[in-house]
């Protein structure tokens, strides 16, 4: 787990996050030999902050029958005003145009910006690409650490972009 204490990011081992299902966007604890997976937070972090559903806001356009969804956590007021989630939902039935990408793109580097706000990262990189007619939508992450000097890169693709 990635927290803050006193100040200070420290570095924590998280429950390891895998996708079950791709396609449909279903993330799960990873199971090792009959116990949960770790890893060291990073990952996971970044699988909840792009993968949850942020509140949408009155100017954005909702797809047809949508409610503006959101963590229901963030309906109680915090000091630092933190939401969990990403606005990548409002893309689900999208088509892949430089436009959606483009989008794709700021709203996952909007939902991963508290990384480099709380001193996990000293930076962090987004870059968005698809695919049009398998309608595949893909996410590069490349994240700087402070205490590393090698960035990671971590990749996402999901078919729901129609």
């Amino acid at each position: 787990m990635l927290s803050r204490a006193r100040g200070h990011c420290r570095r924590m081992a998280d429950l390891s996050l895998a996708f079950l299902n791709a396609e449909i966007g279903v993330a799960d604890l990873v199971v090792d030999a009959g116990s949960l997976a770790t890893d060291d937070g990073l990952r996971s972090a970044i699988v909840m902050s792009l993968f949850s559903d942020a509140r949408a806001g009155g100017d954005d356009e909702l797809p047809v029958d949508a409610d503006p969804r959101g963590w229901w956590g963030d309906v109680v007021p915090s000091a630092d005003r933190d939401e969990l989630g990403s606005k990548l939902w409002l893309l689900d039935r999208a088509k892949v145009i430089p436009r959606v990408l483009a989008s794709a793109r700021d709203y996952a580097t909007a939902a991963l910006a508290w990384l480099v706000d709380d001193g996990v990262a000293s930076s962090v990189g987004v870059d968005a690409s698809g695919d049009s007619v398998n309608g595949e939508l893909r996410l590069h992450v490349t994240v700087d650490r402070p205490t590393s000097g090698q960035p990671r890169r971590y990749d996402f693709v999901w078919g729901q972009a129609r």
